[in-house]
């Protein structure tokens, strides 16, 4: 399997643990607020790292890094890629937490052995989602929210990245009905310094007032906790 970035150490992107964090290369949404434009439709210039150099530097690792992480792009397009390597990465002794735009419920499942910790962007409200991809996926996302919060026993979060053309607080309470049975939704600080849409750069981020005004107010639909993340 070939992976395009790789962070070699991170104490961020698996709650608690020391992992490195791999990004593999290709999306099928088209989110102007990306802010991993370069990995929607990597190009020949884009990193190539080897599934081989990973497993050497894990097998030196071993006791002194937790976990590997995995985001994107999609990696759920590469499902059968991902189980060979994972295998290898279990075999070794490293969590995994996988991160998705959930819209492949199926391979959520079929992966699901293998990952101890989901992380599912919950983009905008399901009536929406046909502005992010020339398919409607709002059956897939629906599915996906059940199975991580419902149907897996997995740890997971479900996050949301506050983009104010997208997420106002009529979506906001739209998403929230859809979370009737997460424990955590997370949400995050828009940025417009590097975006999938040149058009995104000049939209401004919600301030930290406006922050705290929706999150009272979306409190109130979602009982479960919501974490602010800058």
């Amino acid at each position: 399997m070939i992976f395009y970035g790789w962070q070699k150490l991170s104490y961020i992107d698996y709650p608690e643990k020391l992992s490195t964090l791999l990004f593999t290369g290709g999306c099928n949404l088209w989110c102007p607020f990306c802010h991993n434009p370069e990995l929607v439709r990597p190009s020949e210039d884009s990193p190539h790292i080897q599934e081989e150099e990973i497993i050497a530097f894990l097998k030196k690792r071993t006791g002194l890094l937790d976990a590997v992480a995995i985001t994107g792009g999609e990696p759920l397009l590469y499902t059968k890629e991902l189980k060979k390597f994972l295998n290898h990465v279990k075999e070794m002794g490293f969590s995994v937490k996988m991160d998705t735009n959930g819209t492949f419920p199926e391979r959520i499942q079929e992966l699901s052995p293998l990952v101890d910790f989901w992380a599912m962007d919950f983009k905008v409200p399901p009536s929406k989602y046909h502005l992010l991809a020339e398919k409607d996926y709002a059956p897939e996302i629906k599915e996906s929210l059940s199975i991580i919060t419902t149907k897996l026993k997995t740890p997971y979060e479900i996050r949301t990245t506050l983009y104010p053309p997208l997420t106002s607080t009529e979506a906001l309470k739209e998403m929230s009905r859809y979370l009737k049975d997460a424990k955590i939704w997370v949400w995050q600080q828009f940025r417009n310094v590097k975006t999938l849409d040149s058009k995104a750069k000049k939209i401004s981020s919600y301030s930290h007032e406006e922050i705290v005004s929706l999150k009272s107010l979306i409190q109130k639909y979602f009982k479960g906790k919501i974490e602010v993340r800058d």
